[in-house]
């Protein structure tokens, strides 16, 4: 494949330029890694703290809990699949072609998308009665996952396809009873909370809800393109790319597939980014000087103080 189609000098240059922001990108979700490795609780005066007082007690912190996760998970998918790209990018020995491993580096890209879309629609939400709600609903879709699981398992040792000691086995069948009980007295209490939407639509509001918030440490990108606009690009070709879809073959060639990773890439960056700076705005003090130690990038400092102001300790 030639660099645009005919070898010029200027595909030479757009070229390159597309291989310089794949850098800067991958250079700013290695940034996150500290953040993503090194989990800490939240300010006992702040607001994600005061979402999960007296609530829930047997399963608190809920809030925080269902809104960490997901992006501890997203930066690490960030990370490695800025590193699969760096392989590429920083290749000297131009001797053997590098692979650009383009369905692990899309799916990547998604998942980080997904995971911190959810903590973006979960904690946006200015009503703190609303923000408990969604964690529940993200709880409820979560046990029935695991105890789909978990029947799937009971019914292995059951027919012997999978063996385990006896008091093995009949603790497991307890703990998957008890599972059950909580899964279906929660979900029975419809009023109690928020299902999330499938990952695609939730992903789609958390770009809108960036749009409607632009972060201050943007530097143009979500101010001039926004943020449901990539995100929406960027889900479609990766799906297809990911599930090996020939169609999206139509707008790899030519070197377009480099454009396609370094967008994938700033739709991932810019969500993770964001949901990263949302949950320390809820997890920080809002009057006292903050216990957490800043494991996130200092350019992020900025919109942590804006989003919160969104979200006062007291509302």
């Amino acid at each position: 494949m030639s660099i645009d189609g005919n070898g010029t000098l200027e595909g030479l240059e757009q070229f390159m330029a597309r291989l310089g922001r794949i850098d800067a990108r991958a250079a700013r979700a290695g940034a996150l890694t500290t953040w993503g490795l090194h989990p800490q609780r939240a300010d006992p005066d702040s607001s994600l703290a005061l979402d999960d007082a007296g609530f829930m007690p047997d399963r608190s912190p809920l809030v925080e809990s269902m809104a960490l996760w997901p992006i501890m998970a997203a930066t690490d998918s960030l990370t490695t699949a800025s590193e699969l790209m760096l392989r590429v990018t920083k290749k000297t020995d131009f001797s053997t072609k590098a692979q650009l491993r383009a369905p692990s580096v899309m799916g990547l890209c998604r998942s980080a998308v997904e995971s911190s879309g959810r903590t973006i629609w979960l904690l946006g939400n200015q009503d703190r009665d609303v923000r408990r709600q969604r964690a529940v609903g993200l709880l409820v879709n979560e046990l029935k996952q695991q105890t789909n699981y978990n029947g799937n398992e009971v019914d292995n040792l059951r027919t012997g396809k999978i063996a385990a000691p006896p008091q093995q086995r009949k603790a497991f069948e307890k703990g998957h009873k008890e599972l059950l009980i909580e899964y279906n007295q929660l979900k029975s209490n419809t009023a109690a909370y928020e299902s999330p939407p499938g990952f695609g639509t939730t992903t789609e509001r958390a770009a809108d809800w960036i749009d409607e918030h632009i972060p201050p440490h943007d530097r143009g990108e979500l101010a001039k393109g926004g943020m449901a606009i990539g995100v929406r690009r960027m889900y479609s070709i990766s799906s297809a790319v990911g599930h090996g879809m020939q169609w999206a073959n139509d707008y790899a060639r030519n070197g377009d597939l480099f454009a396609m990773l370094a967008e994938a890439l700033a739709a991932s960056v810019n969500m993770t980014e964001c949901a990263v700076a949302l949950i320390e705005a809820h997890s920080q003090s809002p009057t006292n000087a903050t216990r957490r130690r800043r494991q996130y990038p200092r350019q992020l400092e900025p919109t942590i103080t804006e989003w919160k102001r969104l979200f006062p300790s007291t509302a």
